[in-house]
């Protein structure tokens, strides 16, 4: 029977005896070692008398370098003898009023983790289809980014790529800074612009001009002279390009991908490129769906000190992004929600997180999971690719980077294994 309490959170509770003796073999070894460090005088380092030693540094340093020395002893070999795996320093309370001294120690171990019936969760991905109209989009969008439209004779109407020339005025006429450019190239229907200016393009033709094209701006505009202001905007439109997928040939194919191909075979490779898409996607919901299932047949009492780093970890993440950084205060009030409100959701999730994880661990134990040759070949790549862009590239972390990749391979080989 272990000789320890069990308290919640995967922390335990113990004591240690620290006596006399343990006390002065403590000592006989500290001072040991501050001979090696200290320089007394008619001595060569490591041959000082002890008394000397002892002068040298201080009783009082001695003394507690001494009793740190045997409790840590002590410590180690209670955790050793009940096989115990700690994942935090301990917290150590000292009863040194009677002897022999009484230590009482609390410290977080590895949690003992019990899964269900996880044979029956499957990953189980549907047929992907990809129409006609979605290589369309895709098409469109491709040539739309690379302005490469097929020009018209018509006006101009949403979804078309016009290329103009437009200012914004003031109350005398004058362009307004920054709302002005020649030879725009410009997707209307689509945002790019506020909705007033780009309603006003649409019906234009190619060598019109429009005066006073009444355009209002939202009150978060970010330049704050306009914000919520209604400005008077001229307008030239010099070309009217249709941007359709049905105008692609081999020569804009060419212009797009650096190569000669038929538009059957662009196509093709396009419907590919969605079906990887659309599979990569589908996998990550599931993937999600089976993180939830897994996590609920998963019986571990998590470790405080575990969900607050998942927790510190996601709200360090969430306070780098660009709006947090320009407002905090905004951020949050954008948001909807406390700084408090959102660590409990991510704690929720990180507990979700964390018991999937060590679900999969001990599904990798039970099904000897392992990788072959090839695949460690492959798990060295990566380590060696990712010490590339670290600073410290010292064994320790070689070891450590190449325990995490085997590791997650393994997850994902056993992932594979149950994909359908």
């Amino acid at each position: 029977m272990a000789n320890y309490k069990k308290l919640p959170h995967s922390k335990i509770e113990f004591s240690l005896e620290i006596s006399k003796d343990d006390l002065a073999k403590a000592q006989k070894s500290v001072i040991q070692k501050f001979k090696q460090n200290v320089e007394v005088k008619g001595f060569r380092k490591g041959h000082a008398p002890d008394e000397m030693v002892i002068a040298s540094v201080g009783m009082n340093a001695i003394v507690s370098e001494s009793f740190s020395h045997a409790i840590d002893k002590k410590y180690r070999e209670f955790i050793v003898s009940n096989k115990l795996s700690p994942i935090s320093q301990p917290k150590v309370e000292i009863n040194d009023k009677k002897e022999p001294i009484q230590v009482k120690v609390k410290v977080e171990v590895y949690p003992e983790v019990e899964i269900g019936d996880y044979k029956k969760l499957k990953i189980e991905l549907p047929k992907i289809k990809v129409t006609e109209k979605e290589i369309d989009d895709v098409v469109e969008t491709i040539l739309s980014d690379m302005k490469l439209g097929k020009e018209v004779k018509r006006a101009a109407k949403a979804k078309d790529l016009v290329e103009i020339d437009f200012r914004g005025k003031d109350e005398k006429g004058e362009t307004i800074p920054n709302t002005d450019a020649k030879n725009h190239k410009l997707r209307i229907g689509m945002g790019f612009m506020l909705e007033d200016l780009e309603k006003g393009i649409e019906g234009m033709k190619a060598g019109e001009e429009k005066k006073d094209i009444k355009v209002k701006f939202p009150k978060n505009y970010h330049a704050k002279n306009m914000a919520g202001k209604t400005i008077p905007f001229d307008v030239k439109l010099h070309k009217v390009e249709e941007i359709s997928a049905k105008n692609i040939d081999e020569d804009t194919i060419a212009k797009v991908t650096g190569k000669k191909k038929s538009v059957e075979e662009f196509r093709k490779d396009l419907k590919e490129l969605i079906i990887g898409n659309k599979t990569k996607s589908e996998r990550e919901k599931k993937s999600r769906e089976f993180d939830q299932k897994l996590a609920k047949i998963v019986k571990v009492d998590l470790p405080e000190s575990w969900i607050e780093a998942e927790v510190n970890a996601q709200l360090t993440r969430l306070k780098q992004s660009p709006q947090y950084q320009h407002d905090p205060a905004a951020f949050w009030k954008a948001i909807g929600k406390t700084e408090e409100e959102i660590k409990k959701e991510f704690a929720k999730s990180g507990e979700i997180s964390l018991k999937t994880y060590l679900g999969l661990a001990k599904i990798l134990e039970k099904e000897k999971i392992e990788l072959n040759k090839d695949e460690l070949a492959e798990a060295e790549k990566r380590v060696e690719y990712r010490l590339l862009q670290l600073d410290d590239k010292s064994e320790a972390t070689k070891k450590r980077l190449m325990d995490q990749t085997i590791q997650s391979m393994k997850i994902d080989k056993y992932i594979d294994s149950i994909t359908i």
